[in-house]
């Protein structure tokens, strides 16, 4: 048995009591929701109509405004070289990604889940868990790519 988008959107308020949720529109999803996670990071999580059977979570990094001003001064090898070590981080991850606007704005993780009858609100958590880590994978790929490639002196931060 697959649950619904009711059903779904219920588990969704019921998931506002323990987490941030503001509902959102867009005409490409059934429903939408911008979930709040306890990192501070947040994650969209809807039903996309072109993939009815499926949920689907993203969440976006936003380049800060040194990251965005010390990529346009790059030359293309070095764009490339920062580019590279990125996508070998996030491959190494195995998490879906994309740029937004190409990459100097912001990066982007993404993953469809499929609506089954093994969805339930502990594998729900599961996902939302997983997303909020490729974030962190994100956030520290980039700053890691800047500082090996000597683009940006970048200081440890405290872990999360």
């Amino acid at each position: 048995m697959t649950q619904t988008n009711t059903e779904i959107a219920g588990s969704a308020r019921f998931f506002s009591s323990l987490l941030g949720i503001q509902k959102q529109s867009d005409d490409k999803f059934n429903f939408i929701y911008l979930i709040a996670l306890p990192s501070g990071r947040s994650v969209l999580v809807g039903n996309p109509k072109q993939r009815e059977g499926y949920l689907q979570l993203e969440g976006t990094m936003a380049l800060g405004p040194e990251h965005q001003a010390a990529l346009k001064k790059l030359s293309p090898t070095q764009l490339e070289s920062i580019m590279d070590e990125i996508n070998l981080e996030m491959a190494i991850g195995k998490v879906g990604f994309g740029f937004v606007n190409g990459p100097t704005q912001a990066m982007f993780v993404s993953k469809a889940i499929p609506i089954s009858s093994s969805l339930n609100e502990n594998s729900f958590v599961g996902y939302l868990d997983e997303m909020d880590s490729a974030l962190l994978l994100a956030r520290e790929a980039i700053r890691l790519a800047f500082a090996h490639n000597g683009v940006l002196n970048i200081t440890p931060r405290p872990a999360p």
